[in-house]
């Protein structure tokens, strides 16, 4: 599986904006950063994947005491973007089911609505 491109965020979310009336160029810093981190969030997710196929989901880290095993950094990177990536789209009046423009979830939609 490839990793979408930059311009692929950057096209979908323009488009969420479009479909429900919000797109303003002034957004564009936004659309930036959100299409970023949805980015970096897929490559983390590729990472994670490959990291899984050839049995490496913890590293061993070398500490003042020795080595630890640690999870794998991709881990805490998809985690990071996709918290980053949920706050830019929050910002811009978007949830992922927008960008991906699928049906919204019911309980997403719920949870809007009383100010989740």
């Amino acid at each position: 599986m490839k990793a979408k491109t930059l311009t692929y965020f950057l096209r979908a979310i323009r488009s969420a904006l479009k479909r429900q009336d919000k797109y303003i160029p002034e957004l564009e810093n936004t659309v930036m950063l959100a299409a970023g981190a949805m980015r970096n969030w897929t490559i983390a997710d590729e990472a994670i994947e490959q990291a899984v196929r050839n049995g490496e989901q913890f590293i061993y880290e070398e500490t003042k005491y020795g080595q630890k095993k640690v999870p794998n950094p991709a881990f805490r990177l998809q985690r990071e973007e996709g918290e980053k990536a949920a706050r830019y789209l929050k910002a811009l009046g978007l949830t992922m089911a927008d960008v991906d423009n699928k049906e919204r979830d019911p309980l997403t939609e719920f949870d809007e609505r009383i100010g989740g």
